[in-house]
């Protein structure tokens, strides 16, 4: 055999051709940019979970606010009604006979007496309202 003459390998079937250097450098770079976009998308990913985690906790504190001051509104109108009902002559005890006890966040009437000392000088009342640890709430 001369030397022009490719010598047969028993894996000749097998034999892939070697690239060329730029050959080499392109497929490297087409590995490369597929690893970089694989990250770009998943921090992209994790970007979008964490905007939206953001938004479901100010979405869950707005709700909270939302639930607290219909809570404080339900809370004002039983109120109401259950003075009102005082007002129309039912007494405390037969509300509560009937299923309607005292509101949580009852009003206490605080009247004050009229005393012929000025009213600069008037001393609070100490009543046994005045010692309930239930802060009194003029809104209500």
């Amino acid at each position: 055999m001369d030397a022009a003459t490719p010598v047969p390998h028993r894996y000749a079937g097998y034999m892939t051709k070697t690239p060329t250097p730029d050959e080499a450098v392109e497929h490297a770079q087409r590995i490369e940019r597929q690893r970089v976009d694989a990250v770009r998308t998943l921090a992209h990913a994790r970007a979008v979970l964490s905007d939206l985690a953001a938004q479901a906790d100010e979405d869950r504190k707005q709700l909270e606010r939302q639930i607290r001051q219909r809570d404080r509104q339900a809370e004002k109108d039983d109120l109401a009604a259950y003075n009102a009902a005082l007002k129309a002559g039912w007494t405390e005890k037969q509300l509560a006979t009937a299923g309607f006890p005292e509101p949580r966040r009852k009003a206490r009437n605080r009247r004050r007496t009229s005393t012929s000392t000025s009213s600069s000088t008037k001393q609070p009342e100490t009543t046994p309202a005045a010692s309930d640890p239930t802060p009194y709430d003029p809104s209500l």
